[in-house]
């Protein structure tokens, strides 16, 4: 009895094929357990990098999403995506920033079906990045949820808060020789927060609401502060 039990297990693991096996031996070999191998496999797909303010902070909101899903059964694994600002490009947008909505897209979509994941929870905030997800998520059709990274502080400049607009508007006025310098540096040192998506209306936040119109996001996402406990919360509960 016990060597045909033995042959039975061994057979039900012949039939997932040498790729799940490769796998699984894999997996093994990064110290999981069985116990964790046979949860769902939850992709955590992290736009995060040190270059993007929207971004910058999504590598703490990915640990309190890998908390929730680890605590509702599922076994989270970390992946990533680009994350291009378009408020740091210097080369034109068209060119870098826009054309990387559909990288990410075939990012996501290369990691997320190749390793035949069960679910995802997707992090970003920015202009492409979130419809680059969007994208991804339509394209897949599993079970999704998108975290966005909530909206940027605003900046206080001599005791008064301002958008990030007033400053930049203010450079060609500066280039003429029309403004006081030290004003001017004022406005740009002082007109932006930590991080989050930049303080006006502009496709960064627009994008998020747009996540959570379509039902992407949990409720109250897009009109959440970066820099909030709320934010960690959201993160947590999308995990779950």
């Amino acid at each position: 009895m016990l060597k045909k039990k033995k042959y039975e297990d061994m057979r039900s693991c012949w039939e997932f094929g040498e790729a799940e096996e490769c796998r699984r031996g894999l997996m093994y070999g990064m110290g999981y357990s069985k116990e964790e191998i046979d949860r769902p496999l939850i992709g955590v797909v992290n736009s995060w990098n040190e270059y993007n303010p929207g971004h910058v902070h999504l590598d703490k909101l990915a640990a309190r999403v890998k908390q929730g899903v680890r605590e509702a059964g599922g076994l989270p694994l970390e992946v990533m995506t680009t994350g291009i600002c378009d408020g740091m490009v210097l080369k034109d947008p068209k060119y870098i920033e826009v054309p990387s909505r559909n990288s990410i897209a075939d990012q996501v979509e290369m990691t997320v079906e190749g390793n035949f994941f069960d679910g995802m929870v997707l992090l970003c905030t920015c202009d492409s990045i979130v419809p680059g997800h969007l994208m991804a998520a339509a394209r897949l059709d599993i079970p999704a949820i998108i975290v966005t990274g909530g909206y940027m502080p605003l900046g206080i400049h001599k005791g008064k808060e301002v958008l990030h607009i007033h400053a930049q508007d203010k450079v060609g006025t500066a280039a003429k020789g029309m403004m006081d310098m030290d004003e001017y540096n004022g406005l740009i040192e002082h007109s932006w927060g930590i991080c989050g998506g930049c303080t006006s209306m502009t496709t960064a936040n627009s994008m998020c609401m747009i996540a959570e119109a379509l039902g992407m996001t949990m409720p109250n996402n897009s009109s959440t502060c970066a820099i909030s406990s709320q934010i960690y919360l959201l993160a947590y509960q999308a995990g779950k």
